[in-house]
């Protein structure tokens, strides 16, 4: 079986790292919704779909996680 890669965030991310990381996502063909806070018209957070932890976990090694 494959492991599927979940995880939760401890710390809000700064938006500039949230829209880098979307862009990273974006251009490895990680599929990932990024939620636009409105009317504030704010990246706030996003999720990829489930994916293999050997595929995504590298996007995620410098976002401190919970436990």
């Amino acid at each position: 079986t494959t492991e599927i890669y979940t995880l939760s965030l401890h710390d809000a991310l700064p938006i500039s790292q949230i829209v880098n990381l979307s862009e990273k996502l974006n251009s490895s063909g990680i599929d990932h919704k990024l939620w636009i806070e409105q009317p504030e018209n704010i990246p706030t957070c996003f999720a990829t779909k489930p994916y293999p932890k050997s595929i995504v976990s590298s996007f995620f090694k410098k976002v401190k996680l919970c436990k």
